[in-house]
């Protein structure tokens, strides 16, 4: 019996110990003193006035195809925009940033991440009016490489641009480009 009680009282110090270990070792999860843009935060704002302003969107593909959306999702819309965010835990003290009263640039301290930079322009207020994004995604079997770029009018998207190349090992390089305007 006592062989039980001090097997047991080993197990409960070893389980003590390991949770102490893993409770020591757990990164912050949570950065809030972070000043890194967060563009999918950025993008659901942007989204959630759109939609209440019913905005629409003409959008020319290639130079020549339109299409006219009446009440388009805005979320799905802008969600290349949103997919560049580098206020990820993980990543956004990976990126330099320079800031001055007309813009701020982040720029990846790691060519391994695919937002290359990250660049914003501010109005007289400090706000932004235009976002550039530059991403680029390589692997063994595709390159992706675009720009891409927002601008704004009283702190609202009036238009977005996505331009660039999809090259997939063994067929020939696709390029496109998105020309989009928000209409009131």
């Amino acid at each position: 019996m006592l062989f039980c009680i001090t097997a047991l009282r080993r197990y409960h110090l070893f389980l003590v110990l390991c949770l102490s270990a893993l409770w020591g070792c757990t990164p912050e999860l949570v950065n809030t003193s972070s000043n890194v843009f967060d563009s999918s935060v950025f993008i659901q704002a942007q989204s959630k006035v759109l939609q209440a302003k019913k905005a629409k969107l003409q959008k020319i593909a290639n130079g020549s195809e339109k299409q006219e959306l009446t009440l388009p999702n805005w979320e799905r819309e802008l969600f290349l925009f949103a997919e560049a965010n580098i206020n990820k835990n993980l990543i956004r003290d990976q990126y330099t940033c320079s800031d001055t009263p007309q813009e701020t640039l982040y720029t990846a301290k790691d060519s391994r991440f695919k937002v290359k930079s990250l660049r914003i322009l501010k109005n007289a207020q400090g706000q932004p009016k235009q976002i550039d994004i530059h991403y680029k995604e390589t692997s063994k079997l595709y390159n992706i490489e675009r720009a891409m770029s927002l601008e704004l009018r009283q702190n609202v998207l009036k238009r977005y641009r996505i331009e660039g190349v999809q090259k997939v090992f063994g067929l020939s390089p696709i390029q496109y480009r998105l020309d989009a305007e928000v209409v009131f």
